[in-house]
């Protein structure tokens, strides 16, 4: 058995099925076929029946009472000898979290920059003030590069914190670089619009 319990779940059906009653009955009719065949034949030491996500967990516990507990991330990770020397991650969830947490703050800081920034935008065009116009033109530019490095961290390697150390460094320095772009356009921004 794969299972220690020897009950297994086989879901039936798909996005959007069973939303007409022929295609129920058909397929009720054909695994019903099935079914039979395969409990009317002890060779197969096997017992098959329809049942609902409920049926299964209680027919599972009355098969166990003890389950084993496992806790963490455990999706391994290597990168064997790729410098020299064994580089390994187990927690592909839980790795390098500061990076994860800089990651989502960058994400809302941009979000914030770029509200701000287009409100100030907006009411500098309308006021006229040409000379803020050049100092915005410049802000967008920092807006640019922080959305550059924010996408740059969604890669597989990056936000999973499954690349190499010195890789993981480079994007942080991009990272924190960009945070700051986005506070100093938040700051300019925000006095744009008390003013």
């Amino acid at each position: 058995s794969l299972f220690p319990h020897n009950v297994v779940l086989m879901p039936l059906g798909d996005d959007f099925r069973y939303d007409h009653d022929i295609e129920w009955d058909q397929q009720y009719r054909n695994y019903k076929r099935l079914f039979d065949y395969i409990n009317s034949n002890p060779r197969y030491n096997t017992q098959v029946v329809f049942g609902t996500l409920s049926d299964y967990f209680k027919e599972v516990r009355n098969r166990m009472r003890d389950f084993k507990t496992l806790k963490g991330d455990f999706f391994v990770y290597a990168d064997i000898f790729s410098e020299g020397r064994p580089a390994y991650w187990s927690g592909y969830f839980t790795t390098r979290p500061y990076w994860k947490i800089l990651d989502r703050e960058l994400e809302a800081e941009l979000r914030s920059a770029e509200i701000l920034y287009t409100m100030s935008l907006n009411r500098v065009r309308t006021m006229g003030y040409n000379s803020t116009l050049k100092i915005l033109e410049r802000d967008f530019e920092k807006l640019q590069r922080a959305r550059q490095s924010l996408g740059l961290f969604q890669h597989h390697d990056a936000i999973t914190g499954t690349s190499k150390a010195f890789v993981m460094h480079d994007y942080a320095l991009k990272m924190f670089e960009a945070l700051q772009d986005c506070i100093s356009v938040q700051g300019y921004a925000l006095q744009t619009l008390l003013t």
